[in-house]
C-alpha cells in the first residue's frame, strides 16, 4: 500500500498526508454563500420580479430570489466564485386587461357586491423601459458580475434608465 522505504524510515504516511485531509474534509474550494440586496430604478425600490446568479461552479448552478416588495432579495447556498447576474422585471405594462380587474367586486358576478369607490389616482410606477427590461433578463448584455465568497454577501443592484 505504501511504499516500505517511508514506512521504513520512520515516517507516518498518514501524517504526511493529513493536512491534505483535513482541507479536503473542510471542503476548500466548495464553500457557499448567501447573498442579499436590493434592486433599484431611479433611486426607487423594485417591488416584484427576481435577481438570477449563473455561476461559474462546476455544474453551472443557477440559482434565484424573487425580489420583495421593498425591493430586496435573498439567494441562499450560492456557491462561491464568480457569477453572471440577470434581472427579471415584472413589466404591468404587458398584463393583460383582464387580469388587472380581477380584483373588481363588480366584475366578479356578485350583483350584491358593493361598488367599488371611485378610483384614487395611483402613484405614478417607476418602470425601467422595455429595452432595459430584455437586457438585463441577459446575463451576458446586463454585464451584472458578482464574486460570491464564501459566507454573507450584499449586492445592490441599480438599474439605469439607458
Amino acid at each position: 500500500m505504501f511504499p516500505i522505504s517511508a514506512v521504513a524510515r520512520g515516517r507516518d504516511p498518514f501524517r504526511m498526508f493529513a493536512p491534505l485531509l483535513v482541507l479536503a474534509l473542510a471542503g476548500c474550494g466548495s464553500s457557499t454563500a448567501t447573498v442579499t440586496g436590493k434592486v433599484t430604478f431611479r433611486d426607487r425600490a423594485l417591488t416584484s420580479g427576481r435577481v438570477v446568479f449563473y455561476c461559474s461552479d462546476a455544474d453551472q448552478t443557477v440559482a434565484h430570489g424573487d425580489i420583495r416588495p421593498d425591493g430586496t432579495y435573498t439567494i441562499a447556498k450560492l456557491p462561491a466564485g464568480p457569477a453572471r447576474v440577470a434581472v427579471e422585471i415584472a413589466d404591468p405594462r404587458t398584463a393583460p386587461e383582464a387580469a388587472r380587474g380581477m380584483m373588481d367586486p363588480a366584475k366578479m358576478g356578485n350583483p350584491q357586491a358593493e361598488k367599488p369607490q371611485k378610483p384614487q389616482p395611483e402613484k405614478p410606477r417607476t418602470v425601467p423601459p422595455r429595452e432595459v427590461i430584455a437586457r438585463y433578463r441577459d446575463p451576458d448584455q446586463s454585464r451584472l458580475t458578482c464574486e460570491v465568497e464564501g459566507g454573507e454577501k450584499e449586492f445592490n443592484i441599480n438599474i439605469p434608465l439607458k
